[in-house]
């Protein structure tokens, strides 16, 4: 025999109870999505991280390259009209 309470209608309790058991699969839906979110932003962020080093790698080629060109500006004549000068 089911529980009573004076005050209490029954069918009311099983009523909440059921709305409540619906908001429970409803947030369990949601956090599977925000589950399935979070897992797309971090295959996102990894590549973004593996772009990075890519850019980081190419900057530093960079950089050696302006490294050659200065190296070479320096073992070239630093004067203006220099190249006519002729040392015997």
């Amino acid at each position: 025999m089911p529980w009573v309470i004076p005050g209490i209608d029954s069918n009311e309790v099983r009523s909440q109870k059921s709305e409540v058991r619906c908001q429970k699969s409803d947030v369990r839906s949601q956090m599977s999505d925000v589950r399935s979110q979070m897992s797309e932003v971090r295959s996102q962020m990894s590549e973004v991280r593996s772009q990075m080093s890519e850019v980081r790698c190419q900057m530093s080629d960079v950089r050696c390259q302006m490294s050659e060109v200065r190296s070479q500006k320096s073992n070239s004549c630093a004067y203006k009209g220099c190249e006519n000068f002729v040392i015997s």
